[in-house]
């Protein structure tokens, strides 16, 4: 029987073997491209999987075109990457979707990373030569940058902090890990969240003693950001040197830069220097990285990280890296005036309206909790919840009354207002933080958001567009812009707004499930067949409604459904 299989193989490939069929024109065939990585260092080594996705009836014609992947080439851009390995085309099993196979062919590319290259270049396009009906795969963008040469010595000004939350038994209720920064001999900063309310806190040396830390010079809840004592004679012993604060950059927006923990570094470009206070970079980041630095090509501290996105395993959401570092200057000048260090209680600004809508903050994300089912005076968490609410209507009140209103602080409430289920305070506050600053991409993006859920596409689409101009969460902004397409039945803006979003994470599952929606609105059911097939590589749920939707085109596209929220500040504190 092994023998008979393998002269059936053989009669399937013989035409293929023998150059045949190579001119056969497959009428449905899509080809993708997906790179490992979007930003290397010299030296490293990049991957580009090529997939070609073959609609046909019988194995022996997908055979043919899947092989035409031999004849596909892309020479890398000269200078800053070496194509180095391209391997064999390989098949894989067809899949029945609506009726129909879908076959895939992969074969990868490897390169080679040389020399830095200050401007983004372009591998590919990839093109099949499918006799008369060439099939394109767009170029991915690369970024080679320059590897910068951080000193031994800046990786260990850089301390493992801990952070005990403790009952009045002495037992540990809750602990945070993150970083703290040596900037002075006796000073060290931090993110505020890390130690908030933590009954110990404790530093970790680089030879391994640990130091517990109990007075500092400043809080501040808007930054996120502690300063806080550390014992120099400790210090001295150690032999750490303080990291230099960077000088505020010229032209930022042009800069890469660094995240530093013990053992890791990331690379990013600045998306924008946001009023004064915080940076926000594509370096992508770690839970625990909180506290650690934010540094340019020198190994100057530019900011201190305190919030991010952490990339998820999860198909069903976009894998778009943030990082959100606030510059620490404003915090050391009580230390610079030689004012000495005070208990952390006692730096607590208590009436500051940023540090209030953070304890509301940690009072709404208690209640989701199993132990937060009743607060200390006992109320339900309808009555707790009601209660955060009315004070957080008090704080709104004053930020829209205030002389000059803080769009950031007024985004901020209208959030939390937004996690509470207060959907009309909530759009207040988005309203109130765009009027002070008309680009804001957060409020603008839950906005488009609360629109999308009352089907308003023009009022969505408006509020999404300037969420994508802003620059941080770019390609959310984007699909949401092609969900609002979608709802004004304006297929083909929609696909090719879905296609941005694809390009740049293939592996988003709702984008891919939305763009076989759109062909199958369009009437184009081989073409949907076909990102069925790339669909159930990545996460067969999406993939299996999709071949419904197919099968049954009179069921689709469906009716839109609220998307995620902008992952930022509170729920995502690093």
């Amino acid at each position: 029987m092994r023998g008979l299989r393998h002269i059936a193989l053989f009669l399937v490939l013989l035409p293929v073997l023998a150059g045949q069929g190579r001119a056969q024109v497959v009428q449905d065939v899509q080809l993708r491209a997906e790179a490992d990585r979007s930003v290397l260092f010299p030296g490293d080594t990049l991957r580009v999987e090529l997939s070609a996705y073959v609609s046909a009836s019988h194995a022996r014609d997908a055979l043919s075109t899947g092989w035409l992947l031999s004849d596909v080439s892309s020479p890398a851009p000269d200078g800053p990457l070496r194509q180095v390995n391209a391997t064999r085309p390989q098949s894989r099993d067809g899949q029945a979707i609506a009726g129909t196979m879908v076959y895939r062919f992969t074969r990868t590319f490897i390169y080679v990373a040389e020399d830095p290259r200050p401007d983004i270049v372009t591998v590919g396009p990839w093109i099949l030569p499918n006799a008369g009906r060439p099939v394109e795969a767009p170029g991915i963008p690369v970024e080679v940058v320059p590897r910068p040469a951080f000193t031994p010595d800046l990786a260990r000004a850089v301390l493992p902090l801990f952070a005990e939350i403790q009952s009045a038994a002495g037992t540990t209720l809750l602990r945070r890990d993150g970083h703290a920064v040596l900037v002075a001999g006796s000073a060290v900063l931090t993110s505020w969240h890390i130690i908030r309310n933590a009954s110990v806190i404790t530093v970790l040396l680089p030879s391994g003693r640990q130091m517990r830390v109990g007075r500092g010079w400043a809080i501040s809840a808007e930054r996120d950001l502690a300063l806080l004592y550390v014992d120099p004679s400790v210090i001295l012993d150690e032999g750490i040197a303080p990291v230099r604060l960077a000088p505020l950059p010229a032209d930022a927006s042009e800069q890469w830069l660094y995240t530093l923990s013990p053992g890791r570094q990331s690379t990013g470009r600045l998306h924008a220097g946001m009023d004064g206070r915080r940076w926000i970079t594509t370096n992508p980041v770690r839970p625990g990285d909180s506290g650690s630095p934010l540094l340019d090509s020198r190994g100057d501290v530019v900011g201190i990280v305190t919030a991010g996105t952490v990339l998820s395993p999860r198909t069903d959401v976009l894998r778009e890296e943030i990082t959100v570092a606030h510059d620490p200057r404003p915090l050391l000048q009580p230390f610079l005036d030689g004012q000495p260090p005070r208990t952390i209680a006692d730096l607590i600004p208590v009436n500051d309206p940023w540090h209030q809508m953070t304890e509301l903050g940690a009072a709404m994300a208690a209640l989701s909790r199993p132990d937060g089912r009743r607060d200390m005076n006992g109320l339900s968490v309808a009555a707790t919840r009601s209660l955060i609410l009315s004070e957080l209507l008090d704080l709104m009140d004053a930020a829209i009354s205030a002389p000059i209103p803080d769009p950031e602080l007024l985004y901020s409430l209208g959030l939390l207002a937004h996690l509470g289920g207060d959907r009309q305070l909530a759009e207040q506050g988005f309203q109130a933080s765009i009027q002070a600053e008309p680009g804001h991409y957060g409020a603008n993006y839950l906005l488009g958001l609360i629109n999308l859920a009352r089907r308003d596409w023009t009022e969505s689409d408006l509020h999404f567009g300037r969420a994508a101009a802003a620059g941080p969460f770019r390609h959310l902004a984007t699909y949401g812009r092609a969900r609002s397409a979608m709802g004004m039945h304006a297929w083909s803006r929609a696909a090719a707004l879905l296609q941005d979003v694809i390009a740049y994470d293939p592996s988003f599952a709702p984008a891919l499930f939305d763009l076989g929606q759109v062909h199958v609105a369009q009437g184009q059911l081989n073409e949907a067949r076909q990102v069925a097939g790339a669909l159930a590589r990545v996460d067969g749920y999406w993939a299996r409604r999709l071949a419904r939707m197919i099968a049954r085109p009179e069921w689709g596209p469906s009716s839109l459904t609220e998307m995620p929220l902008v992952p930022f500040r509170i729920p995502d504190l690093l």
